[in-house]
């Protein structure tokens, strides 16, 4: 309860410098009715802000970001980047050496832009499942050209085509998109391809001689990553 309690203030002073205390307060009760009456969706709808797109400039980054509201994004983008999650895996890797790093649910491409930002010879490939994280992935990632490459799939055991979790992928729940393998015989029109580490690695040509660095936030499906019949790839990560 006390981490939900924080969480929320947390998100009414992001939202509130984003967009106001009036709209934030709004959003805030919104997630609120969404936790309280999960199975009441109705009266969540009912208070939910029309959902927009917000360009940012951040402090120390030379071009914007673009997050969604009220979605999850701006959450994110302060736990990543002002929060500096990845921190302790930053100080633990030379900053002029020209790693390679895989950002495994990439969402929006806060933590992508992170580590362009502070390395400087890197190369970035985010994979992510969401077609609309994706798409805004994209955005935010083109200022580097061929330095980072998006792609709109899943990271898995083997390569296979997946389903998407159907109560995963609704308005707010951005960030914690599930997956799974289809039934026998099963057949849906937004299935995504799911792909082996080692079959990421080989389409991004990564050298012998890079270094790797793996950042893997997938909601679960780690478990099926590890998993995997050919754990080799883990010998090239640094």
């Amino acid at each position: 309860m006390f981490q939900w309690i924080a969480t929320g203030f947390t998100l009414l002073r992001i939202w509130s410098t984003a967009v106001g205390p009036f709209a934030a307060l709004q959003a805030c009760l919104w997630v609120a009715l969404r936790k309280i009456f999960p199975g009441q969706p109705a009266l969540a709808r009912a208070v939910m802000p029309q959902l927009r797109t917000l360009e940012i400039q951040i402090p120390g980054y030379s071009h914007p970001f673009f997050a969604r509201w009220p979605a999850s994004d701006l959450h994110i983008l302060h736990t990543i980047i002002r929060g500096e999650e990845y921190a302790p895996l930053a100080a633990s890797l030379d900053p002029m050496a020209p790693i390679f790093f895989l950002d495994l649910g990439a969402n929006i491409g806060a933590a992508s832009l992170y580590f362009l930002n502070r390395y400087p010879r890197a190369r970035v490939l985010a994979v992510e499942p969401g077609a609309g994280n994706a798409g805004l992935c994209r955005r935010n990632l083109e200022f580097f050209g061929e330095r980072a490459r998006v792609v709109e799939a899943a990271a898995w055991s083997r390569n296979i085509r997946l389903v998407f979790r159907p109560e995963t992928t609704q308005t707010g729940t951005e960030a914690g998109i599930r997956l799974r393998e289809p039934d026998p015989h099963e057949e849906a029109a937004d299935a995504i391809d799911g792909f082996d580490i080692p079959s990421l690695l080989a389409e991004a040509a990564v050298l012998p001689e890079v270094p790797i660095a793996v950042k893997m936030d997938i909601e679960g499906s780690e478990a099926e990553i590890f998993s995997g019949s050919n754990l080799n790839w883990l010998d090239g990560v640094c």
